[in-house]
């Protein structure tokens, strides 16, 4: 498991990085459980994969509120 560094010390474009790696393993992981027949894990990686992507809007929001 990757280490991250507190959130204090991190940059929105380094939060934003790490919310792209989570979006590509998350999405990994739900068709891996798809496949298995895990459906209900399938679906509750589909609602966090949900929230990760809601956050990196609202952090490109906000950033881009930010620098103009």
């Amino acid at each position: 498991m990757k280490k991250f560094p507190p959130a204090s010390s991190t940059s929105t474009t380094e939060l934003l990085e790490v919310l792209d790696q989570l979006e590509i393993e998350l999405e990994f992981q739900r068709a891996l459980a798809e496949e298995s027949g895990l459906i209900q894990l399938a679906r509750r990686l589909q609602n966090v994969l949900a929230l990760a992507r809601n956050e990196k809007l609202l952090l490109t929001a906000n950033n881009s509120k930010n620098d103009g």
